[in-house]
This record gives C-alpha cells, sequence and structure tokens, in this order.
C-alpha cells in the first residue's frame, strides 16, 4: 500500500550498511514491505533535476519507488545571492529541490544523502523539517564482523575464523567495500560450502581492480588529469599495457551492457541473472554507466577494439596506445 503523502528524509553521514538499513525502514513505512525499487541520482552529477521529475512522475511498471538524491549537499546557493531562483545550473537545481520540498506531490519517498547536516545550503535546511534528518553513525569494525557472519549464516556458508580476519584486515571498517566483497564470495560460494582462507585471498577485489574503476570514473566526470594519474600509477607499479586495456575493456563492456539494459526497460533486479554479475556490482556499474550516453558508450567499446588490436600488432608503443586510450575515453563522457 502506498504511502498518503510522499516522504522526505535526510540521511547524514553513515556508511552504505547506515544508509543501505534506513532506506529499508523507509520504503517499509511508505508500502509496508519489501517490494520497491531504489533509483539513484547524484546531484554531484548534475542530475537533480531528473531525481524531481522521477519524483513527480508515476511507473505503471515499478509503482514502488525510493528516490536517492546522493551527494544533496553540493547543491548550494550562489555566493552573494539570496534568490532561489537564481539562474544558471546551480541555481536551477536548488530551485527545484526547494519546490519539492515545500510542495511535496506524489507517492514515492525521497531520500538525500550528505555527508553532513552543516553541508546542506542554508536555504535547504531551512525547508526542510528537523524530524526528517537522519544523523548515522559509521558502522564499526566489530559490526561488521557480526554482519559478516550473520549475513553467511543466512545464506547457509560457513567462513572460517582465518578468512574472516583476512576478509576484516582487506576491508577493515568500509562498510562499502566489506558489503561488496562479502557478496561477491557468497555468489561463489553454494549452499553448504565453506569460505576457506585461500578463497577470500583469491576472490577479494585487488588494488587493481579498484584503479580500473576509478580510471573509468575520472573518464566518465571528463577529469583527464585525474585518469591519466590512476593509468601512470598501474604503469609505475610493473602492470603491462596490455593488461590495462584488458581490464579496461571487460569493464566497459559491463557498463555498456547495463546501459543497454536498462535503455531497454530491463529491471535492474533481473541483471544479475542476465549477465551473470552480482548485484553489488551491477549497482556500481549501473551508476558509473550513467555517466555515459549509449552512444558514448559504443564509441568506447570501438575505441578499445582499435586500441588493442594496435597494441598487439606490434606497430605502435604500447604506453602510447594506452595513454591515447585514455585521453580518447575521457572525451567521449
Amino acid at each position: 500500500m502506498a504511502a498518503s503523502s510522499p516522504l522526505i528524509a535526510v540521511l547524514a553521514g553513515g556508511d552504505s550498511l547506515q544508509i543501505q538499513s534506513e532506506i529499508k525502514k523507509i520504503a517499509k513505512r511508505a508500502y509496508g514491505g519489501d517490494d520497491y525499487e531504489v533509483l539513484r541520482y547524484d546531484a554531484a552529477q548534475k542530475q537533480t533535476i531528473r531525481a524531481v521529475e522521477e519524483l513527480l512522475s508515476f511507473s505503471m511498471l515499478d509503482p514502488n519507488r525510493v528516490i536517492v538524491l546522493e551527494n544533496a549537499d553540493t547543491v548550494k546557493q550562489r555566493a552573494g545571492s539570496a534568490s532561489q531562483e537564481d539562474d544558471g545550473p546551480v541555481g536551477n537545481d536548488l530551485a527545484a529541490l526547494l519546490e519539492f520540498i515545500k510542495s511535496p506531490r506524489g507517492e514515492a519517498p525521497f531520500v538525500l544523502l550528505v555527508e553532513s547536516e552543516k553541508n546542506l545550503s542554508a536555504v535547504l535546511k531551512k525547508a526542510l523539517s528537523p524530524k526528517s534528518v537522519v544523523k548515522l553513525a559509521k558502522t564499526s569494525a566489530h559490526k561488521i564482523r557480526e554482519a559478516v557472519i550473520k549475513r553467511c549464516q543466512q545464506a547457509g556458508v560457513e567462513i572460517k575464523p582465518d578468512a574472516v580476519k583476512f576478509f576484516l584486515d582487506q576491508c577493515g571498517d568500509d562498510a562499502a567495500a566489506a558489503q561488496r566483497e562479502l557478496e561477491k564470495l557468497l555468489l561463489w560460494a553454494e549452499d553448504g560450502q565453506t569460505i576457506a582462507l585461500e578463497d577470500c585471498r583469491r576472490l577479494i577485489e585487488t588494488e587493481d581492480d579498484e584503479s580500473v574503476w576509478e580510471l573509468t570514473n575520472a573518464a566518465g566526470q571528463k577529469k583527464t588529469r585525474d585518469a591519466l594519474h590512476r593509468l601512470h600509477q598501474l604503469l609505475e607499479q610493473g602492470d603491462h599495457p596490455i593488461k590495462i586495456m584488458a581490464a579496461l575493456s571487460n569493464h566497459f563492456r559491463l557498463l555498456y551492457a547495463c546501459r543497454s539494459l536498462k535503455a531497454d526497460g530491463v529491471k535492474q533486479d533481473q541483471w544479475a541473472k542476465r549477465l551473470g554479475k552480482p548485484p553489488w556490482m551491477l549497482d556500481r556499474a549501473a551508476r558509473q554507466a550513467g555517466q555515459f550516453s549509449l552512444e558514448a558508450m559504443q564509441n568506447a567499446v570501438r575505441l578499445l577494439q582499435d586500441a588493442d588490436a594496435d597494441g598487439k600488432g606490434g606497430k605502435s608503443d604500447e604506453f602510447m596506445v594506452v595513454e591515447r586510450l585514455v585521453i580518447d575515453l575521457c572525451r567521449l563522457a
């Protein structure tokens, strides 16, 4: 049953585990159960107005939605302007948020994610009800350990003590990393199977894997300098250009697949079955793919194919090929 009026909540601080738990509570208040879809938008990527438009729209296919606006504290009033009708993208984003907060419509809950309540624009603070702000504390390493063991028990999987120790040493108090890596381990482990130390060593994401995500993210934001910095880090630590291009190729193909499924109207909860990838990875890929148009993704795949042929053909310097590739990818976004 849908809520009679939209719920607006601000989640300040916390981590992915805390935020996920709060969103689940909000959805239960709105819809009375777990049948809902979370649609995420990023204010830092100029998606605020799209989020508001989604709140005002109605979907017969997915009526139970929770709209999440990440980095909402990046929407601020222009310095020296007292008008909420300020011109430009920043002013428009602020005006759209204020209009919805003051006159909420529709039925979907609206969740604003901020690092700290203090970072919110003063006019947004004034418009929001103090009761709408939920301050979250970061999950401790002890809590993460408890959550890991409990999740394994729920999945019918045993995880050895030395595997737990290695897992926590790798993830520390990073709840997002812990959640991501645990879902990967559980996807690999079948019901009743044991997760041993060697399994964790083999499956937990390496720094190289993370660097590819960061490199692609920089390309999606057209931050050529940051992307080249990530590339040079990989090269300096001894990674071969062909290996980097292969990793980028696999990564962009995943992003392209996510972008295509979304364009075809396929629900995200069906992507894991279609692509054979864990939900945490597809959720992350979907957000990153949103930085590129479908045409840009198609061009990226072609660029990667051409670079691979140039690198393996021996006619061009492999280091120059991968560097030019990264620059071209940044221009596509």
